[in-house]
């Protein structure tokens, strides 16, 4: 049996454009495909998880992808993919453990052993997904370099700080009694083994926060643990330590863990740095809830204060670079006119941040947004705004930043000449659309894969810089093609 690529693994969980959020707020309207990748991925995750524990050389080449300059925002969408599973898939089990929770109080001789029996089985099923992407996530984050420029990355640092504290409360705070049903090894449900490997995440996140703090730098992850109102407990970090602690010597997997006591004191530490942080942050100036901002220094769709704005050149509308590139993490589609966009197509604006910058302070220390400096400052930054959108500035030249439309005179892009080249005929149908640009780009990816990928394993240390990284394997051609060729085949009228 041939072993999988980890660069195929990732390219096939997470294929680009063509991916779609999933929240317990959103209605997928392709319920089997929505529900049907989830078994698939949980395969993916199997072989990633596998290839990190046995394979030093795929573990490295996993470290060189998620680190390489040429490949790093393809892991980095990879890994948000893997937050939005974890986070979906553990909701769907607290829902049906409870479900199944109520049936049995309702039924305490067995009751109906149909709706048991159903509870059972859902219960059973995102148990085991959620068990397969909390296994990943805690491997992946145990590479110190992965876990700052990767899982710590300011995109993507608070939506784990958030995953982490909602699951860390449903095993250990008020809602851990409704999770508690009759025979739980049945239904592969073991609430310590699934705590311990939820701490290891934490104490691998937090042992490379605390390392850039003691460099100068702040504590990112801290301060994003305290920004989740909906979860954070300070008493849930000391509660799930003395559950772990508790279960010493009389659990073989707890007890044949070399760091445990490592990881039981680092996260027994968070709630003083997180006290830390937030003392910092009030201490930190700014502006009360009550008071009204000018439309002129806010992000049109977020409304918190632009500090970073950047120009999207499919719609031309400006902002913060933190919200719009959040949105393309899950689909790169610019949200005002849904044209296809990128990250990298984003055009930044140093002049009107500066001017952004220079309206702040003259609010702070005039008074408020309302006093005079705010005002005369509030102008600057109305001139740069009209300068830089009736400039026509244009998108970075690079051609497969934004798809060019049909027609327009500048040629086809590569994603164009890579669907054109797949023998896949054009229409009007946007699913087919996306699928074509997921096809354009996979293509690409494997291609770039495959030419560059060698040159780009470097210095990569593993596990915390202890041992030097083996040369990274080039991507598999003949499994790139068998994925092309599959997913040609799924376009084919």
């Amino acid at each position: 049996m041939k072993t999988p690529s980890p660069a195929n693994s990732l390219m096939v969980y997470n294929p680009p454009t063509h991916t779609h959020t999933h929240t317990h707020t959103h209605t997928h309207t392709h319920l089997p495909v929505f529900y049907d990748k989830f078994n698939f991925r949980r395969t993916v995750a199997s072989d990633l998880c596998y290839l990190w524990d046995v394979h030093p050389r795929h573990r490295s080449t996993l470290v060189s992808f998620a680190l390489s300059p040429l490949t790093s925002q393809r892991f980095l969408r990879f890994a948000n993919e893997c937050v939005n599973d974890l986070d979906y898939t553990l909701g769907e089990a607290l829902k049906s453990l409870e479900e199944l929770k109520a049936f049995e109080i309702a039924q305490p001789g067995g009751g109906s052993e149909e709706n048991i029996s159903s509870e059972r089985g859902k219960a059973r099923h995102w148990l085991s997904l959620t068990r397969e992407f909390m296994g990943l996530v805690s491997r992946l984050t145990s590479d110190r370099n992965v876990a700052v420029e990767v899982w710590l990355a300011p995109i993507l640092r608070n939506r784990m700080a958030v995953a982490l504290g909602y699951y860390l409360d449903c095993l250990v705070g008020r809602k851990r009694n409704s999770l508690r049903v009759r025979d739980p090894e049945g239904l592969g449900f073991k609430p310590r083994e699934l705590l311990l490997t939820l701490l290891e995440v934490y104490y691998n996140l937090a042992t490379v926060s605390v390392a850039a703090a003691a460099g100068g730098g702040s504590d990112g992850f801290a301060s994003a643990i305290i920004q989740d109102e909906r979860s954070y407990h300070p008493g849930n970090f000391t509660e799930a330590v003395k559950i772990i602690a508790g279960e010493l010597g009389g659990n073989s997997v707890l007890s044949r863990m070399g760091n445990l006591n490592q990881v039981l004191a680092g996260v027994g530490g968070l709630p003083a740095r997180c006290a830390e942080a937030a003392a910092a942050a009030s201490a930190t100036p700014g502006f009360s809830d009550e008071e009204e901002l000018p439309e002129e220094v806010l992000d049109p769709v977020m409304s918190d204060l632009l500090t970073d704005p950047v120009l999207l050149p499919t719609s031309r509308k400006i902002m913060q670079r933190e919200h719009i590139e959040r949105v393309l993490m899950d689909e790169e589609r610019d949200p005002f006119n849904r044209s296809f966009l990128t990250a990298a197509a984003l055009i930044p604006l140093p002049k009107l941040k500066a001017a952004l910058e220079a309206w702040v302070s003259a609010a702070r220390t005039g008074g408020g947004a309302k006093s005079p400096p705010a005002v005369s400052a509030l102008e600057l930054v109305k001139a740069e705004m009209e300068a830089v959108l009736g400039s026509g500035a244009a998108a970075p030249q690079e051609e497969d930043c934004v798809m060019s439309s049909p027609g327009g005179g500048g040629g086809e892009s590569k994603q164009q000449q890579a669907i054109h080249s797949s023998g896949v005929v054009e229409g009007d149908d946007e699913e087919d659309r996306n699928l074509r640009e997921a096809l354009a780009l996979s293509l690409e990816a494997a291609a770039a894969s495959s030419e560059n990928f060698m040159g780009n394993s470097g210095d990569t240390n593993i596990e915390g810089g202890e041992n030097a990284s083996e040369a990274a394997i080039p991507l598999d051609l003949d499994e790139a093609a068998e994925l092309e060729a599959a997913l040609a085949a799924s376009l084919q009228p």
